[in-house]
């Protein structure tokens, strides 16, 4: 069709990541370090949810991939400037994950419950260079790759910590956040990870204040070393 692809790119998602909304692909690098790489060819033209072919994903890696699309979801509307049509569709998500999520949980073979969980992702993926380039998101990078953590456990163990530090600085849009999540937002979705059994210390990957202290510098830019310092240490 003129777009240099050999074959057409199909993805049929057995997690909850929405990886296959995305026009990039990440990989750890010769360094250890997460790299990137972005090309419109990357975008699938059809995307397949079919949830029976979830049901045996880990339960694990489904709940904390859906801790990644809430992530998602949160750093999408938390993003500088307008974007009212992400803003609906991030609360929507932000809604349905905390609906869905534990009933994932309690009835794993439940495809209409996995189906609900597929669309609640797919909500919180409608402002995809935002969301990615998002505290969280970028303070998990900087540890992940590094230490073998999992993308969607990096959101488990930083997401909370990171809100925290942004209610300060965005007073109104967190408490959007905390209309939908039925309390204080940052202390609503930890409470939703621990609920839902998923890690939340990062010291249980055998990092320690040194190894942070190195990522918080090598990430400082936008935000003092010292503050992303104190987002790890409180998350470890």
């Amino acid at each position: 069709d003129g777009d240099g692809r050999a074959l057409p790119h199909l993805a049929i998602p057995t997690t909850l990541s929405v990886a296959e909304l995305a026009a990039g692909a990440g990989y750890t690098n010769e360094a250890g370090d997460k790299a990137g790489m972005r090309d419109p060819r990357l975008l699938v033209e059809t995307a397949i949810y079919d949830a029976e072919l979830t049901l045996a994903t880990p339960m694990e890696l489904w709940l904390s991939t859906g801790i990644r699309a809430l992530d998602h979801a949160v750093e999408g509307f938390l993003a500088e400037g307008e974007h009212p049509f992400n803003d609906v569709m991030a609360l929507e998500a932000v809604r349905r994950l905390f609906d869905s999520l534990p009933r994932a949980k309690a009835a794993p073979d439940d495809v209409d419950v996995r189906t609900a969980n597929q669309l609640a992702a797919w909500f919180s993926f409608t402002l995809p260079g935002a969301s990615a380039s998002g505290l969280s998101h970028m303070m998990g990078k900087q540890i992940g790759a590094r230490y073998g953590i999992p993308h969607g456990v990096t959101s488990c163990l930083l997401l909370p910590h990171v809100m925290r530090y942004l209610a300060k600085k965005m007073p109104e849009r967190m408490e959007s956040l905390s209309n939908v999540t039925g309390g204080v937002a940052a202390d609503r979705v930890q409470d939703l990870i621990q609920s839902l059994g998923l890690p939340r210390h990062i010291a249980a990957y055998g990092i320690g204040e040194p190894e942070l202290r190195r990522a918080a510098g090598e990430l400082a830019g936008k935000y003092p070393a010292e503050d992303l310092l104190r987002i790890y240490l409180s998350a470890l």
